[in-house]
Parts: C-alpha cells; structure tokens; sequence
C-alpha cells in the first residue's frame, strides 16, 4: 500500500456540509443497525432514509476515487455492487451519505445547482461588488458600453472577482481600474449550469439583454463560452457590436462531459479540490464530486437494466450540452451558425497542464495511454485523447467549425506547463492584459 497522497479532509467536509449531506446521528444510528449481520430486533425501526457510505480511494498511489459501500446488503446482481479495494489502493476515508429516493433525484440536480450558483440573472459589479438580485438590473442602450462576465459549470460570477479583485494582484487591481474607465456597465450573468442546457441559459441571457444596440463585450469561461456563442450567434436581438473572450471554453465539447467519463468527472473534480489549497476554488469542485456523487450512486439504485451512462445524462442537461461525442445534436446546431466575424471578434485563452508536483501526479491517470488499465478498473474511459487543461481538451478550446482558422494573434496560449489549469485563468496576469488588448482592438 502506499501513504503519499494527502486527503485535504476538511474541504471535503465542508461540501458536505454545504450541501447537507451529512445525515444526523439518529438516522445514521438507525441505517447502521441495519447493515449488521443477523436478524433485526424485533420492534426495530427501519431507517426514514436509505443510507450509503462515501469512501475516498488511493489508487495504487497516483489519484483518488469516490467509491461507495453501501450501509445495508446490495445483490450482485445489481448496479452499483462495491468495487473491491486492491492490495496497491488505500480506503483514505469514509463518509456517510443519503441515498435519494427515485423521484427526487432530478430535483436534487436543481438542488444542487442552487448551493453552486444561489444567484441568478443579471447582476452590475460596481463600487468594488456585485449587486442586484438578478431581476432589477437593465444594460443600458445605444452609445453605451457594456463589460458583460459569462461564468462556467458548478461556478457563480463571484469566481471571477475573487480571483481578479484579491489582495495584492497588482495587475488585478490595474484591470478593474481599466474596465471601469472603458466601460459605462460591467455586468454578470448567472445561471444554473447542471440543470439547464447552455441554450436554455443562452436563451435566459437573450431575454435579459433584450434588444440592447449597446456595444458589448463579454468575457466568457468555460461552459459559460458556449452560452455566450449561443447569445451571440443565435438569440442575441440588439444591433451594438459584440467582441467575446473564450477562456478554456468547450467550443467542441470537453471529454470530461461524456456520458462513458461521467465517473471520470467526479473523480477528476475531487481530485482538483483536493489539491487546491485556496477555499473559494476548492470547495465548488468538492461540492460538485461529492454532489454528483450522491446522484450518481441513487441513479444506480433506481436505473434497473438501463445503462448507467445513459441515465444520468439524461438527467444533467447542463452537462449533456457540451458533451465532447459525435451525436451531441446541440453542439452541431450551434457549429453550423458560424459568425462570419468570429476570425475579427472572438478570442480565446488555451492551456494545457503537466506537472510532476507532489500532489498533481493523478493528472497522468486520465490521459490517453497512461495508466489506462487503473482507469478501466474504476470503471472510466480515458477522459482526453490529448492536451488539456485538467477539465477542457485544449483543441476543443478554438474548434468553432470544421472550416474556421482562428489567426494567432487572437488565442493566448499558455502552452505545456504547471502553473494554468481551469480554474485560475484569471489569476493570470497575462490572461488580464491579454483580454485588455483584445478589447481594445478596433472592430475595423
């Protein structure tokens, strides 16, 4: 066995905790009673809720996994029978967990969805935060400027502010002076990125921003390029320019979306939180693993003969809309409008991660040809064919079409390094000064 990975036990906690996940002690009493072995006393109450425990596994010293181990006896002939701990793995830890019943576990995803992005619309960042309740703010009309901020999945406006407006980041501070200079609103958009489609929050953007003829630029990460593609190039009513900045954006899907990588995700998230020793960046991603976890685990329980894959796709349209595979019809849609501006007025920011860091080592775990026979034992296909950084394949990062060559001059690649992955773009000086320049382009 091997001892090398650190288990950061209190972000895994506090999601639980977030998410109210962890049952009180009288129920985990009463759901542990029933997984002894031998009779039940006679008179004794069956647990109000069906119980399951969370374990979090070394993998032969490389990454982690969430693995479950139910609380009460489970046939091996059904879904979700534990996978047997090896010699070369560890049991780092074990959590209790509810189970859901079978018809709340689409609402769970709305549920959870709410801890990740409580607020939504759109809100103003002004006088150093962001206010509004989603309803009361309006962009403004011709003549005016707009900074418009489109976040990603399991993430909330406030991510940007917090890696941007932060102590001490001088270029940080230089941007935000910048932006409320250049332009007369800055504005963010949030949405619900689990239980919504992109175009049905693309659709939510449209109707926020109404027939607004002011110029607008928007700052897009992540899942969050995909809705702003949608806005822009199918929905969008207003007639004032639109430039848009692609940070580390699914254009083309992102494999971590697939249904086969479902398991994959929620083993990379947690991993990534793991390691991230910064709270408001660790604990989404822990909240998202353990969240999904949770789903996944009851989907298990309910989905009789139906392939796993299948089923919890069909529940997560947030993640089924930028599901990096052939029959995705949504993607396609939306590759076939090409913005014949977009080689003028698009941007984007790339990267792909590599590191030999202690504690980063699992990176090598889901990628092509490496280690793929532990990724098949926890039962995941390879999660990228190629470079990557970390939750986006870095190819999909500027595939508009099959047909657009997007110049150089317009994609700030990070490269192969160890420093940028998904979640810190914005913590980048470059990316700001970057985004800065684009900006400051004239239309022509």
């Amino acid at each position: 066995m091997t001892d090398d990975i650190r288990v950061n036990s209190k972000h895994l906690d506090r999601a639980l905790e977030e998410l109210n996940l962890t049952p009180d002690p009288d129920t985990l009493k009463a759901a542990d009673s029933l997984g002894r072995p031998g009779p039940r006393r006679a008179g004794a109450k069956k647990a109000a809720v069906q119980m399951t425990k969370m374990r979090v596994v070394d993998i032969g010293g490389e990454a982690l996994s969430l693995e479950e181990r139910p609380l009460t006896p489970v046939s091996p002939k059904r879904r979700g029978r534990p996978r047997k701990v090896t010699g070369q793995e560890q049991v780092k830890l074990e959590r209790p967990m509810s189970l859901l019943p079978y018809n709340q576990v689409t609402q769970a995803v709305a549920l959870l969805d709410n801890k990740l992005t409580p607020d939504r619309g759109l809100r103003e960042w002004r006088n150093g935060k962001i206010v509004g309740d989603g309803t009361d703010i309006k962009p403004l009309g011709k003549g005016k400027k707009i900074l418009l901020f489109v976040h990603g999945t399991f993430s909330k406006s406030d991510a940007y502010f917090d890696q941007i407006d932060r102590r001490g980041f001088k270029a940080g501070d230089e941007f935000l002076r910048w932006a409320s200079r250049q332009y007369d609103q800055i504005l963010t958009f949030d949405h619900a990125t689990l239980s919504k489609s992109p175009f049905v929050n693309a659709h939510s953007l449209a109707l926020a921003m109404g027939n607004t003829s002011a110029d607008v630029d928007v700052i897009s990460h992540s899942r969050g390029g995909v809705v702003t593609r949608w806005w822009v190039e199918a929905l969008d009513r207003g007639r004032g320019k639109r430039r848009v900045v692609f940070a580390g954006s699914p254009l083309a899907g992102t494999g971590l979306a697939s249904p086969a990588n479902i398991r994959g995700a929620l083993d990379m998230a947690y991993n990534i939180g793991n390691v991230l020793t910064k709270v408001s960046a660790a604990v989404p991603l822990m909240m998202f693993a353990t969240g999904m976890f949770q789903i996944i685990t009851s989907v298990l329980r309910v989905a009789g003969k139906t392939p796993l894959a299948d089923a919890v796709v069909a529940i997560i349209p947030g993640l089924a809309g930028q599901s990096r595979v052939g029959n995705n019809y949504e993607l396609l849609s939306l590759r076939s409008y090409a913005n014949p501006h977009a080689d003028r007025d698009y941007f984007f920011i790339v990267s792909d991660f590599e590191s030999e860091k202690v504690g980063w080592k699992f990176w090598k775990v889901f990628r092509k040809g490496k280690l793929k026979m532990k990724l098949a034992d926890i039962g995941t296909d390879i999660l990228f064919d190629g470079k990557n950084d970390l939750v986006v394949d870095t190819l999909s990062m500027t595939d508009l079409t099959d047909q657009l060559i997007i110049p150089g001059s317009q994609i700030l690649d990070y490269g192969t390094q160890s420093k940028v992955i998904h979640t810190n773009y914005f913590e980048q000086a470059k990316t700001l000064a970057f985004i800065r320049q684009s900006f400051e382009r004239s239309n022509g």
